[in-house]
């Protein structure tokens, strides 16, 4: 993408709604408004928009996560605002196939992109654990975690295939876990 500067962009006589970037948004209109945000503050008044809250059931807790956020981190939550689906006309979504600590670091990881909230559910990743943290990064396509989980289930098959877990996959999921046998 080119960058055009303010000067080049007066100099080819461009018009109102021309939107200027280094660093901080600027916008200006044939009626000399002006403002700049840097993008931290935009996030955060994304945040603070309550119109763009809605909420998140899971192990009888309730998380609030903003959509224009959610929807810009994961497809599935951008089909499913986009739509006039339940969800999106009751701004309410229920998982519950994943417990609360789960759901929680991906809203968090979602709308602050800290990576270690990866690193943790990796870090902190058990035979009891695995299968529902791999169904996680599934359902939201996160081929990075889920490369990392299935590199922990396939040693470790004969300890994960006794639990809960293992037993609730779809059987595609278990046959792609054991593909490299």
């Amino acid at each position: 993408m080119a960058h055009i500067s303010r000067n080049e962009a007066e100099a080819q006589s461009l018009e109102a709604g021309v939107i200027y970037c280094e660093g901080n948004f600027s916008f200006e209109s044939d009626k000399s408004f002006h403002f700049t945000r840097s993008i931290p503050k935009l996030i955060d008044d994304l945040r603070s928009d309550k119109d763009l809250e809605f909420v998140i059931e899971c192990d009888l807790k309730e998380f609030r996560a903003n959509k224009a956020i959610m929807c810009a981190r994961s497809p599935v939550f951008k089909a499913m605002f986009a739509s006039k689906m339940k969800e999106s006309i009751e701004n309410r979504v229920r998982i519950p196939d994943f417990k609360a600590e789960i759901v929680e670091k991906m809203i968090e990881f979602c709308e602050t992109d800290k990576k270690y909230s990866v690193q943790l559910l990796i870090d902190t990743m058990s035979f009891e654990n695995a299968c529902e943290r791999l169904l996680v990064g599934l359902k939201y396509s996160d081929k990075e975690f889920c490369a990392r989980l299935y590199a922990f289930i396939r040693p470790n098959l004969q300890h994960i295939a006794a639990t809960p877990g293992f037993d609730s996959m779809d059987k595609e999921i278990v046959i792609d876990i054991l593909k490299t046998f």
